[in-house]
């Protein structure tokens, strides 16, 4: 395994039988997208999905349990259905599979697993699950994290007086400008240049990959590891590898496109029509 945790997404590293990366976005038997404010992990007050069992429970989950009963009475574990969806409930997948809680780093806190999740996976595989969860939580904090791009430039000094040659000139170039945006299309955007992030857990038996903007992009687990895991130990272990990735991660070289440098020159050219306005005609 590469040591430095870049670009090292190798199937040899767990295990021989492993059927390869389920990448996020491209779940060929998952259903409909899920409603993060839907719990499918019992009604309030259940007991069904919380990290320990109960009488009544299938036998043949007991190699499932939580080696730690005190999960099991967690108030924080219980999600009320009737209130509206918050990030303190957790990000699930559409078959109550897992629920992941991260903090406002997205930085994954906290993972938990029903403990019917092999029986309610179905034909899709954990990391399936795991995808779905990762795409809720990058699209959340892509939406509360979203760059505002203010251009206004209140300080700016004119660099002439204001005048109908210059204002002229401006508006000459700044349909230029207009006119080249247009012709761009759907390219000129800017370009990333660096190599995704692997973090790794119980010596590789579980592997998490960062893409290039250290956005969760997947997770890889040993399948003959995962055949008589523990739900703690996979747990735990993704959010070991996901704390594993953030200490290895480089932030990608941002290579500005024809796009942004155009933008940024309308920009200019309104910031000094304003600067010229304020100075006046001398």
């Amino acid at each position: 395994m590469n040591s430095s945790g870049r670009g090292a997404w190798d199937a040899d590293d767990v295990g021989e039988e492993d059927d390869g990366l389920e990448r996020v976005g491209h779940y060929p038997d998952a259903a409909e997208e899920p409603d993060p404010g839907v719990d499918r992990y019992g009604s309030p007050g259940s007991d069904e999905g919380v990290d320990s069992l109960r009488d009544g429970d299938d036998p043949a989950d007991d190699y499932l349990a939580d080696d730690d009963p005190g999960l099991s009475s967690d108030e924080d574990d219980e999600v009320d259905e009737s209130q509206a969806w918050v990030k303190e409930m957790g990000f699930p997948d559409q078959l109550g599979v897992v629920r992941v809680w991260v903090d406002d780093d997205a930085l994954i806190e906290r993972v938990r697993l029903s403990i019917h999740w092999r029986t309610r996976l179905g034909e899709q595989t954990l990391q399936q699950s795991f995808g779905v969860v990762f795409m809720l939580i990058n699209n959340y904090h892509r939406l509360q994290q979203r760059r505002t791009l203010n251009y206004y430039e209140p300080e700016r000094e004119a660099a002439e007086p204001l005048s109908f040659e210059a204002l002229d000139r401006i508006r000459e170039r700044s349909d230029e400008v207009r006119r080249q945006l247009e012709a761009l299309g759907d390219g000129g955007h800017p370009q990333l240049q660096g190599e995704e992030t692997i973090g790794v857990a119980l010596h590789g038996r579980v592997q998490l990959k960062l893409n290039l903007v250290g956005q969760l992009d997947g997770v890889q687990f040993d399948p003959t590891w995962l055949r008589t895991a523990r739900i703690k130990e996979i747990s735990d272990a993704v959010v070991e590898a996901h704390a594993d990735a953030r200490r290895r991660f480089v932030p990608a070289e941002v290579i500005v496109g024809e796009r942004e440098k155009l933008v940024n020159e309308l920009a200019g050219l309104r910031n000094e029509t304003l600067a010229m306005m304020r100075r006046g005609f001398y």
